[in-house]
């Protein structure tokens, strides 16, 4: 029998937000599913070798990264600071397509449509009664408890503070772990909404500042240094009318992240 390689799961973000696509590391898709007519489609490449291999399919003259997701061709785009291919609902390209990229066969269809067999089911492990413990060990007391006799650290009504007077925990520094991007954005926007009326959140220039603190590791050092430096240039810019009050830095700074 046959075996189909079939194409990459991946759930796509709602709103045509951008998804991190982690391609296949082999060619081990059937040569129709590639191409739809000689010479075109998609062809395997391993080049440039600072980007992971991928198909590359002839688009408008440039050799252009493409995955076979969710049975649909996809147009993909590298991004630096993740490290990894990503797409787009809007990328995907149509079944018949001018670029001659392939799809299944009414046959392979049939067959991928079909339930997998079921693996067989284990024998139940013999059921052994422990007998109760002689002295059993009382439950910990509640955290209440704990915080009551120890004192704690948290500030007016039981809130965690930070240096400077801000209120909560500062968000987990991220690292460069695109798997992380996400919680990671979450926890800064909460921490940012907790803390709008303090003097350091409430000017946009030294919000960013303040949230570039929170990127640590190799991995985004440049990726930081960069977003400072262009934020600095635009700044001192004469031609433009930006300050450090102008709330288009802090969305100019969210565009980057995304």
């Amino acid at each position: 029998m046959t075996t189909t390689v079939v194409s990459i799961s991946v759930t796509l973000k709602p709103d045509d937000n951008w998804t991190v696509v982690t391609v296949r590391r082999q060619d081990n898709l059937p040569a129709h599913v590639k191409s739809s007519a000689l010479g075109r489609g998609a062809v395997w490449s391993t080049e440039p070798q600072n980007k992971p291999p991928s198909y590359k399919c002839n688009i408008s003259g440039t050799l252009r990264a493409v995955e076979f997701i969710n049975d649909v061709w996809y147009l993909l785009a590298y991004s630096a600071l993740y490290g990894a291919y990503r797409t787009r609902a809007r990328d995907r390209a149509p079944r018949q397509n001018r670029y001659r990229l392939g799809w299944w066969t009414d046959k392979e269809i049939v067959q991928q449509s079909l339930p997998p067999p079921l693996p067989p089911t284990p024998p139940e492990p013999p059921q052994i009664t422990q007998p109760p413990p002689l002295n059993p060990i009382p439950p910990p007391p509640p955290m209440s408890a704990i915080n009551a006799t120890t004192g704690g650290t948290s500030g007016a009504g039981g809130t965690p503070q930070n240096g400077g007077g801000l209120k909560g925990i500062s968000p987990t520094p991220f690292t460069g772990d695109r798997s992380q991007s996400a919680q990671f954005k979450r926890e800064m926007l909460r921490f940012i909404k907790l803390n709008s009326k303090h003097e350091l959140i409430k000017e946009y220039y030294s919000r960013i500042l303040y949230c570039l603190t929170l990127f640590r590791g190799q991995s985004v050092t440049m990726w930081v240094n960069e977003v400072e430096d262009v934020m600095e240039r635009e700044l001192t810019d004469t031609t433009n009318t930006l300050t450090k009050k102008s709330e288009e830095l802090w969305k100019t700074f969210l565009d980057t992240f995304d």
